[in-house]
């Protein structure tokens, strides 16, 4: 984990996984983490996860929030997503976490949303500093809330289509983002430990 002073070559937004990592996500560790999850269960991990990246991120200092780390590459992240700053992460959490939401409300409705999911549409610009933590602790609050009160049939068949796993119910959808989160979660404990490793 490093502080580059210039932009690492990474592969293009959108590049997907590699191709071992993508078939294992797909048709293991996806299939798996949905066998043990149950609709409230998922609701319950999205929240835990959220609050463990506001344990790590609440205290650090405006200029590291914002301060870009290469890390190594970790499972379910593009190469593309390995040189983000901890407000980046919170950033694409947030852009990811609106899609997903409105996502699972659709197809508990009966009805796909209007739109395409794409990896490459959901990277971060870094338009946020210090002010992204109250922005995410309020996104968080709202996610879970609207999805309770707003989802209709949970049972719901309707599916859409995830660019790595294929067609999704609502539920599966839910499972999803629980697991989005902790990947990130994963991703911004490495970046807090290139930033202690920056200032030794």
């Amino acid at each position: 984990m490093t502080v580059n002073e210039s932009t690492p070559e990474l592969e293009a937004p959108g590049a997907g996984l590699p191709l071992l990592q993508g078939f294992l996500a797909r048709h293991i560790i996806f299939p798996v983490f949905c066998g043990y999850q149950s609709w409230n269960r998922s609701e319950l991990v999205y929240k835990q996860e959220s609050d463990l990246i506001l344990n790590d991120c609440v205290h650090l200092h405006p200029e590291d929030l914002t301060k870009p780390i290469l890390i190594d590459r970790i499972m379910g992240i593009e190469d593309s997503s390995r040189y983000w700053s901890v407000s980046m992460t919170l950033e694409h959490l947030m852009i990811v976490g609106e899609a997903v939401r409105t996502t699972i409300i659709s197809l508990s409705r009966g009805y796909a949303p209007d739109f395409v999911a794409d990896t490459a549409a959901v990277k971060p610009v870094g338009k946020y500093g210090h002010e992204v933590i109250e922005l995410f602790r309020g996104f968080v609050d709202d996610y879970v809330w609207k999805i309770q009160e707003k989802a209709e049939d949970r049972n719901s068949a309707t599916t859409f289509e995830h660019p790595w796993f294929g067609p999704l119910t609502a539920y599966q959808w839910v499972v999803m983002g629980a697991m989005h989160q902790r990947i990130h979660r994963r991703q911004i404990e490495r970046i807090c430990a290139g930033l202690e490793s920056y200032h030794q």
